[in-house]
């Protein structure tokens, strides 16, 4: 869910844009029991009164059943409940009011045409105009915004909670709190160049703050390593399935995709290109890639070749890799794996060691795992006795993956993953840019050190918006869907 990249010299907002009111449908068009309306602005509830001119506005933050009519014809269009909502104390910091009518497509067409009608000065809503509002008066930051959006495409649980905490202001209270630390730096460097008048009062002043600064960069590049594992859970765990040809590979995805995605068959080389499926596992959003039987030969053709080739890419760039071998011809399986990953050291990295077909061994032949242990160098906790035709050792081998993932994934001593996206880690590496310079630096030149003091800093404040961001707004929430 990058933002990146970013688009330049946006012109989001036109000055008159600002002080109209907006309006939007905020849930899907189509047919549902109930849709929601959204009003913002100074004349949102003069809006309100139009539609309903029956009775007086309803009771701020208490909803009310009104007829909804026409405000040209009077024609009933609707019953619908109205919530209203005094600026500041709102989601935008306007005034703000909703209406949840009737799901049908022509109520909500009718609806809409009745609020255009007012003889207020209405607008439809841009994709984000609202989170923008919230934004410009002060209700959101740019973290959080961004928060809104991975909640809004959220699709496992892991992902929800991580946007959760970012809407809360973790990373906003996160970055501010750096940001004023590197102020405090700087005006102790400031001090110096308008009062000090002792040398070593000021020298001793100038390590205080060096040494600081040291020990802030190592903080932030800390900070930037494990923002990578959210950066995984946002858009994606890759875990590679691999094996030679006709060892249950593409069963083994259907099986843990839940439905038929890959062509099982006895012949060989039947997957000749990547086969990716996303799925839930405990939380995580994991893209297993089923992946061509790995081979050499003169029969191969072209097309076997490719997906061969890009097999081995896919391997090489996942972050956890499955090998499937066949239980019942483990060693010559292990001896041709090794000789055709020989230059890719896959056995050297994490592997999951999946045994299938140990349905056709006899019932305690396959327990002898020390013995494939010597063979592949996997320890046994990693290796998965398994028969993708009777399922047995499947849930053993899911819930081993969830746990590898919650290790890998989830940041020390804590349950949630929240760190820096795309956009953050770009001001983020300019602020270590500008604090380097000044690690780098003379001490004699002082007042260019405050600069990137003064530099790193800004760069912080863009991250939450406190530093002028005007041409990443429009990249930003434009992103949003409409109504929201």
């Amino acid at each position: 869910m990058s933002f990146l990249p970013l688009l330049k010299n946006i012109s989001f907002y036109h000055s008159s844009y600002v002080f109209k009111t907006i309006y939007a449908l905020s849930t899907p068009l189509g047919k549902s029991a109930v849709a929601l309306i959204r009003i913002s602005g100074p004349e949102s509830f003069r809006v309100i009164q139009a539609l309903c001119p029956s009775k007086k506005l309803p009771k701020l933050r208490y909803m009310s059943l009104r007829e909804i009519r026409h405000p040209k014809t009077n024609e009933l269009l609707d019953k619908a409940c109205v919530l209203l909502f005094k600026g500041p104390f709102s989601f935008t910091g306007e005034d703000m009011a909703e209406l949840h009518i009737h799901g049908g497509p022509a109520v909500i067409r009718a609806v809409l045409n009745a609020i255009s009608s007012t003889d207020c000065n209405v607008q439809y809503a841009e994709a984000g105009d609202f989170s923008r509002r919230s934004y410009e008066n002060g209700k959101l930051d740019l973290t959080q915004a961004e928060g809104i959006y991975d909640i809004i495409n959220a699709e496992t649980e892991e992902q929800r909670k991580s946007a959760v905490l970012q809407v809360e202001g973790f990373l906003k209270s996160l970055y501010n709190g750096w940001r004023d630390e590197l102020i405090d730096y700087r005006s102790h460097l400031e001090a110096i160049i308008d009062f000090g008048e002792d040398d070593d009062i000021n020298d001793n002043i100038y390590f205080q703050v060096y040494k600081k600064v040291e020990n802030f960069v190592i903080k932030v590049q800390d900070h930037l390593k494990e923002s990578a594992r959210s950066e995984l859970l946002r858009h994606g765990i890759k875990v590679s399935i691999f094996g030679l040809p006709n060892v249950g590979k593409s069963s083994l995805l259907n099986i843990i995709a839940k439905r038929s995605v890959s062509i099982v068959s006895s012949e060989t080389g039947t997957t000749r290109d990547i086969i990716d499926v996303v799925v839930d596992i405990g939380g995580f959003p994991v893209i297993f890639s089923d992946t061509a039987g790995l081979r050499e030969g003169n029969s191969l053709g072209f097309v076997e070749k490719e997906g061969i080739k890009r097999a081995y890419e896919n391997i090489e760039k996942s972050f956890m890799r499955i090998c499937v071998l066949d239980i019942t011809n483990i060693e010559a399986n292990v001896s041709s794996l090794r000789y055709l990953l020989i230059h890719q050291n896959i056995f050297n990295q994490p592997i999951i060691l999946v045994l299938n077909k140990i349905d056709l061994l006899e019932s305690e032949k396959y327990m002898d795992l020390k013995k494939i242990e010597f063979l592949t160098g996997i320890p046994s906790s990693y290796i998965f006795p398994v028969s993708c035709n009777t399922n047995v050792g499947i849930h053993n081998l899911i819930f081993s993956i969830n746990d590898q993932l919650r290790k890998l994934i989830l940041f020390e001593n804590s349950q949630e993953v929240v760190g820096a996206n795309a956009r953050h880690r770009e001001h983020l590496e300019k602020c270590l840019g500008h604090l380097q310079i000044f690690l780098n630096g003379n001490i004699k030149d002082i007042v260019i050190g405050a600069d990137n003091l003064r530099y790193a800093s800004d760069e912080l404040g863009k991250i939450c918006g406190r530093i002028d961001v005007e041409e990443v707004l429009g990249a930003i929430f434009s992103k949003f869907c409409i109504g929201k």
